[in-house]
């Protein structure tokens, strides 16, 4: 029995022991992260056909490693995380604050590359179909050395980029690199340039030489974009090593050497791969400032951003109103609140000195006044190892309504009525007395102005690409140049009134966001509109008809002559299938042994859709030029334009399939330079017949279970698939129309599973879970062993009887 009671005592102390060293060297490397403010690199960038290491950069007098970008071609290296374009930090020695711009410094280790692309997704100032723009920053290597030139979009027209290439900034870098580039954003605040709405210089340094603008973002619509995986990707960095990748140098890899990013050091990396975390969260506001509205609650649209992180970050809002009453400062710092949704902003009551009625700011000044402040951190920069960032909501204001007279260290933000709804611009909508009656008229010459030739000349460009039938839209062009308001057009909420053709009565699209301004096509024909808006705080428009000011309404925008009209014609162009921005949306991947299952295309242009598919198994090694990201790389639109070349009536049997195949294998051919007959003869492609179809098929085809019906097949092979579709109009079987998935089939050990910091966010959870445990080891073993009922004077006899016997056997 002791026996027993030895070891379950024995096994509960070393479960004990065992428990607490798991659970204190678990809270030890907690401690030892938070201490260290070191972060992986592979946690911000992902890569591929690239990788991340270390590469020795001079700093000062010192060595140190760098985070390098290592391209094979076509590599590519993403960022994982939010990405700020513009914010503001406080001015040194003032209260003021100053504009901050994305920021990327980076190095060349030679200039072995054909291209390299930074590609920027935002979200679109205006509408789109995609409701995101994305812009491309270039590098080219010519004969007279790196060019650089920005464009719209992730790919562009030959003749389109030649001309660019022709006025393209020649980068003052040398043959072997290494001298460090920075890369910078800037609008109307800093070089006092035109830009209009949704623009953002490209600025590039080389050095110490002088700054110069190589080109223009467009339809950029917020101050920051948010990363989604294979959606939107604020920064991607794409190489293309041109002849550097050819036979008998495969192994060749172009480096970058990434320094910094928004004020983030990528600089004195780890032996492990780590980075210190050295710039704090900043405040993006993605709205014009302009007050709040006296009586209703805080909103504002605005977020936090850091380089390195997307998760736990804090952040605490807090807000004093000024109160005359309080005599300084510093008692107005003690008075800060905490701020929210929740809060309501009021007239503040005081009494005047002398006086004993009390009054209202607002009665004394016209306005009640507010300082808000943010405060931002993460595990860094949590006020112990490192201050909090604190950004002060003036700066971001636009600077007529800020009021820094009312303290020497506060900047105040009015509060009022804020009656007065958008407007048109009176550059264009004016008000004149006609027959002894206001009112609201276009300018005598509206439509030779050039922001309306310009404006028409995009509406009508839009409706160019646009199919008349189901799922079909029209996106506009931005309404900046017309319709504005005291707190930013952003913040405006628009309604289309319009005239679809054939209809006798004018239909609404209401409560639209300025980058969701579009209008469903379903007809072909004249579509005529006009456009109105209501403001953040709900005011209408207000326009003069027959001598009265009215509030513009759906009842009553076509009886104001002075509100402009615009029209388009849309025509039945046929079909057309919606592809996505990059190649990854043509791209799937799945893992042995599953069912497969195609998701929907998004079909345009038609009213009664007819649809058809078919499966191909493709053999890579029928032809080594073609590497799997050249499956995907083929556009929708690309193939739209090679079809448009073939005569649908010479198709036989109705194998359109036939047609799209060539179309496909000649683009895939022309784009890794092979004779597109190596594709078509070799058994590059073989066709997999559907199951059970015992005329059509073969029976090695049954174990892929293919059905052209629910667009799924069993991925008992790894390897690469096509899966070619065929749309047509039923009533115009001439209009037809392709779309094609690749499948990449892979065991499921190629499946990589993600990083994930759980551990590492989860520290003291696992700490107190293995305390809880050791209790719980505890609470059983005094269940489940029995005390011992022996006195000291038990033992002492069982102890001599035992001495006695020893002696008796001897």
């Amino acid at each position: 029995m002791k026996k027993k009671k030895i070891t379950a005592i024995s096994l509960m102390l070393a479960t004990a022991a065992v428990t607490a060293t798991v659970g204190g060297s678990l809270l030890g490397k907690g401690i030892q992260a938070s201490a260290a403010d070191t972060y992986s690199v592979s946690d911000v960038f992902s890569t591929s056909q690239a990788t991340i290491t270390m590469t020795d950069v001079t700093v000062g007098e010192e060595t140190k490693k760098a985070t390098s970008f290592n391209f094979s071609d076509e590599g590519s290296v993403t960022l994982k995380r939010n990405l700020a374009y513009k914010w503001y930090e406080k001015k040194t020695d003032s209260k003021q604050g100053q504009a901050s711009y994305f920021t990327f410094k980076f190095a060349f280790e030679s200039l072995d590359f054909e291209t390299v692309t930074f590609h920027m997704d935002a979200t679109s100032a205006w509408a789109t179909s995609e409701n995101k723009a994305t812009n491309s920053i270039r590098f080219r290597k010519t004969e007279n050395g790196v060019v650089a030139y920005v464009f719209e979009g992730e790919e562009i027209e030959k003749a389109d980029e030649d001309a660019l290439i022709k006025d393209a900034y020649l980068v003052p870098v040398t043959q072997t690199g290494k001298e460090e580039i920075t890369l910078t954003l800037e609008d109307n605040a800093v070089a006092g340039d035109a830009y209009d709405d949704g623009e953002f210089g490209v600025l590039l340094a080389v050095g110490g030489q002088a700054t110069q603008k190589i080109g223009t973002l467009v339809n950029v619509g917020a101050n920051y974009t948010e990363y989604a995986y294979n959606d939107t990707l604020p920064l991607k960095i794409k190489a293309d090593l041109g002849e550097n990748s050819a036979e008998g140098i495969a192994d060749k890899k172009l480096v970058i050497v990434c320094k910094e990013l928004n004020k983030q050091s990528f600089v004195g990396v780890t032996e492990d791969n780590k980075i210190e975390d050295t710039a704090a969260p900043v405040v993006v506001v993605n709205e014009a400032v302009d007050g709040f509205l006296l009586g209703t609650a805080f909103a504002l649209d605005y977020t936090v951003v850091d380089v390195i992180k997307n998760s736990n970050l804090t952040k605490t809002l807090e807000y004093y109103q000024y109160n005359p009453s309080i005599a300084t400062d510093a008692e107005a710092f003690e008075k800060y609140a905490s701020l929210s949704t929740s809060t309501y902003f009021f007239p503040t009551s005081y009494t005047k000195e002398g006086e004993t009625e009390a009054t209202t700011v607002y009665k004394e000044y016209g306005s009640e006044f507010v300082s808000v402040k943010i405060t931002v951190g993460d595990s860094t920069f949590n006020g112990t190892d490192k201050d909090k960032a604190v950004y002060d909501l003036a700066w971001y204001a636009n600077a007529g309504r800020v009021n820094e007279d009312l303290s020497e260290k506060l900047l105040y933000i009015p509060v009022d009525r804020n009656e007065a709804g958008a407007t048109y611009n009176s550059k264009f909508v004016t008000t004149d007395t006609i027959d002894d009656k206001k009112q609201t008229v276009l300018v005598d010459n509206f439509d030779e102005m050039q922001e309306v030739v310009d404006f028409k000349t995009a509406l009508n460009k839009a409706a160019e690409d646009v199919y008349a039938g189901s799922n079909s839209y029209i996106y506009f062009p931005s309404f900046k140049w017309l319709i504005d308001d005291n707190n930013g057009y952003r913040n405006l909420k628009f309604t289309i009134s319009y005239r679809a053709p054939g209809s006798e009565s004018e239909s609404t699209s209401s409560n639209l966001s300025y980058n969701s301004l579009k209008l469903s096509v379903e007809k072909e024909g004249k579509y005529e509109f006009k456009i109105f808006a209501n403001d953040k705080a709900g005011n209408t428009m207000k326009c003069y008809l027959d001598d009265e000011e009215v509030s513009v309404s759906g009842s009553n925008v076509w009886d104001i002559e002075g509100i402009p009209s615009f029209s388009f014609e849309i025509k039945n162009k046929g079909l057309k299938v919606e592809d996505s921005s990059s190649s990854s949306g043509r791209a799937e991947s799945e893992v042995l042994n599953k069912t497969f299952s195609l998701d929907s295309f998004t079909v345009v242009g038609a009213t009664d859709l007819n649809e058809d598919y078919a499966l191909y198994k493709i053999d890579l090694e029928k032809c080594s030029s073609v590497a799997v990201s050249d499956l995907s790389a083929i556009t929708f639109d690309a193939l739209a334009k090679e079809l448009a070349t073939y005569d649908y009536s010479k198709v036989t049997d109705g194998d359109y399939m036939s047609v799209y195949m060539q179309a496909y294998a000649k683009l895939l051919a022309t784009r890794v330079g092979v004779d597109v007959n190596t594709l078509l003869n070799s058994g590059f492609f073989e066709k997999i017949g559907e199951a059970g179809d015992r005329i059509n098929s073969e029976e090695k085809y049954e174990k892929y279970n293919w059905n052209a019906s629910s667009k799924s097949f069993t991925t008992v092979e790894e390897g690469q698939y096509l899966i070619l579709a065929d749309f047509w109009e039923g009533g115009i079987p001439a209009q037809r129309a392709t779309a094609y998935s690749v499948v990449v089939v892979e065991s499921e050990e190629a499946v990589i599973k993600g990083e994930t910091d759980w551990l590492k966010n989860n520290v003291a959870s696992v700490v107190l879970f293995s305390i809880a445990g050791v209790m719980l080891i505890l609470i059983i073993v005094l269940l489940l062993v029995k005390p011992s009922d022996e006195t000291l004077a038990d033992v002492d006899a069982k102890a001599e009887k035992k001495a006695k016997k020893a002696k008796k056997q001897d």
